[in-house]
């Protein structure tokens, strides 16, 4: 273990990494930014070693692009000079507690009194404070403002004085790189750490196909899952048309390019349309953090009632029993028996709207799709004013739907 690592702005170390390098810091770099280089041992491990040449990891860039980098991950200057000036503080508080046999020798007393964070910086311009105003090296008492920082808070406070500086940080920690060919990706491994682990406090995207979809399943979820509402964020269409399964894939796509870190889910109707659609959609490609799914079979679509195409015998159509799973599964076949069901004891039935040639399948729509949405509002409703209400009504569709959504990751 090197004795010279850490991290430094124009060659001067600002922090010293005693606990390894942290995902955090690590991400402020990118991979182009790894140099291999040649030092000596005793250079690289202290002077109880000789002077062979070895090879030792380091990552170095330019302070304006690292200052750019810290901003857009919200390390910005006028929050780190928030953490200057409370350090700067501290320190003129600590002057003012000591015991006043010590206060003699607080030799940066004076020079603290109306120190400011544009002093600071003009300090650190200048090599430091003089000798004789601090009591210590004026570098050394520059840097004592930041080192217990955290370190990327600490870096852009430097970065403040010195933007035009070169940003080092030494990969001490990793001996004999030529063996650790893992360091090419060492800081978007690190980004993609932080980015998983943050996506577990975030909340869960849910995409849909359409703005309907969403005024159901919202509410449905603070009806049977009330404990859930903060973790998952339903897609707001706003007053965005449905946009159908078609659409929904291009969402995906963008999504995916954009490089969302939040866990999302993509769910799509049961029925022909969306699979047609999802045929285009290579999941493959997709990132772990974004799961494709469809709303699941029911046991009561397997023999629901269709309406197929006239006849000589049935000029209106004819009313047939057929498995609609995959094929007619939008949002609706899943309000409930209580809702589809008509005043004649009769479920809604599902009418056959045209054939896709994709899919070599029908595509079904359950009639009546607006009284139903209405009907389930009116019972969703029902349940927020008197949750005991939920003992006599039928949850077991949409239960099924955002069971899947709930658990896309497990």
């Amino acid at each position: 273990m090197s004795t010279w690592g850490g991290l430094r702005v124009d060659g001067i170390q600002i922090h010293r990494l005693r606990e390894g390098c942290p995902s955090e810091l690590l991400a402020v770099f990118t991979d182009d930014f790894l140099h291999i280089h040649e030092v000596t041992a005793r250079d690289a491990y202290g002077s109880s070693y000789g002077e062979e040449v070895i090879e030792v990891a380091r990552l170095s860039a330019p302070g304006r692009v690292i200052a750019q980098r810290l901003d857009m991950m919200g390390f910005t200057a006028s929050l780190v000079r928030d953490y200057l000036a409370e350090s700067i503080g501290w320190d003129r508080e600590r002057n003012e507690n000591l015991e006043p046999e010590l206060k003699p020798y607080a030799v940066d007393a004076a020079y603290l009194l109306n120190y400011s964070v544009d002093d600071w910086i003009q300090d650190f311009k200048a090599g430091g404070p003089p000798f004789d105003k601090v009591g210590m090296d004026g570098m050394r008492w520059i840097v004592r403002h930041v080192e217990y920082m955290e370190e990327r808070i600490a870096l852009r406070t430097a970065l403040l004085a010195a933007p035009e500086a070169q940003v080092t940080l030494d990969l001490d920690f990793i001996e004999e790189p030529e063996y650790h060919p893992e360091l090419v990706t060492l800081c978007s491994d690190a980004l993609s750490h932080l980015r998983e682990a943050g996506a577990a406090h975030a909340a869960l995207v849910v995409l849909t196909e359409g703005k309907t979809d969403v005024e159901i399943l919202r509410p449905s979820l603070q009806i049977l899952a009330p404990h859930l509402v903060d973790l998952v964020k339903f897609m707001d269409y706003g007053g965005r048309p449905p946009g159908g399964a078609s659409t929904l894939v291009n969402t995906i796509r963008a999504f995916a390019a954009a490089g969302i870190a939040n866990r999302v889910v993509a769910i799509f109707d049961n029925d022909t349309a969306a699979s047609d659609a999802l045929r285009k959609l290579d999941r493959s490609q997709l990132p772990n953090n974004i799961k494709v799914l469809q709303y699941p079979p029911i046991e009561m679509a397997v023999r629901y009632p269709t309406l197929g195409p006239p006849t000589e015998d049935s000029p209106k159509g004819q009313i047939s029993l057929a498995d609609v799973n995959g094929l007619a599964g939008s949002i609706e076949l899943y309000l409930g028996r209580d809702v589809l069901e008509r005043p004649d004891g009769v479920l809604s039935p599902v009418q056959w709207k045209s054939y896709i040639e994709g899919s070599r399948s029908y595509q079904g729509e359950v009639m009546g799709k607006a009284s139903l949405q209405e009907a389930f509002m009116d019972k969703a409703s029902a349940a927020l004013r008197d949750r005991s209400m939920l003992d006599s009504q039928d949850w077991s569709g949409i239960q099924a739907i955002l069971d899947v959504i709930i658990t896309a990751f497990e």
